[in-house]
């Protein structure tokens, strides 16, 4: 615990999993975990890792008994999910539900929007200087950047949800020069990326914030 009006344990132990978890799953879409099997790997083991201290963090507080029936039930929907598919994926998931109980909402955006965008930025950038493969996908003479990511609409997605997230961060105080900007990257990314999904949805999102913007009105819950 770092100090009772900054972080308590259990936040402490939570944003650790949470951004090992993240900084795994995100990478783990790059260029490096497909031509690297050991970088593969090493990603696989940190979301375990991950796994294993939301699991440690949920048996080190006494505060989800006051919640157990909907911890079991979330608990053994993943676990029939499992069963049913075969897939530990939400079983394991579920830790992660679980363990973020309690923790407020817009740390959990903050905390997700930072990482992601600094990943990537980053595996942008290094695309562009050759350190990661730019693998360069021709389809109807259109090429499509994959900049650093195994798929081209990677970078482009994950730029959407990242304009999402923002925009619950700052919740209706976004200005039409942000508005401006995000649409300045959306357009490199689509351009790059030859993205049109999520290019238009991040336009037409953005073209609603500014409807907003000029009606005065207030859709986001604060």
């Amino acid at each position: 615990m770092l100090t009772k009006n900054f972080l308590t344990k259990r936040e402490l132990l939570f944003y650790i999993a949470f951004i090992i978890f993240i900084i795994a799953l995100v990478l783990d879409r790059t260029m490096w975990a497909r031509e690297y099997a050991m970088f593969a790997i090493l990603m696989k083991l940190m979301r375990y890792v991950a796994y294993a201290i939301c699991a440690v963090s949920i048996l080190d507080n006494i505060y989800i008994k006051s919640k157990l029936f909907t911890i079991i039930a979330i608990f053994l929907i993943c676990t029939l999910s499992y069963l049913g598919s075969n897939n530990i994926t939400m079983l394991l998931y579920s830790l992660i539900f679980i363990a973020a109980y309690k923790v407020k909402e817009n740390k959990i955006i903050l905390v997700s929007f930072v990482t992601q965008a600094i990943i990537l930025f980053f595996v942008v950038f290094l695309s562009q200087i050759g350190i990661i493969e730019d693998y360069i996908f021709t389809m109807d003479n259109r090429p499509r950047h994959a900049l650093g990511f195994s798929w081209t609409t990677t970078s482009a997605i994950l730029f959407t949800y990242l304009v999402f997230q923002y925009n619950c961060l700052r919740k209706n105080k976004i200005t039409y020069v942000e508005i401006i900007v995000i649409e300045m990257v959306n357009y490199y990314f689509y351009k790059m990326t030859d993205s049109r999904m999520a290019f238009y949805l991040t336009t037409i999102f953005l073209i609603f914030l500014c409807i907003v913007k000029l009606l005065g009105f207030k859709f986001i819950i604060t």
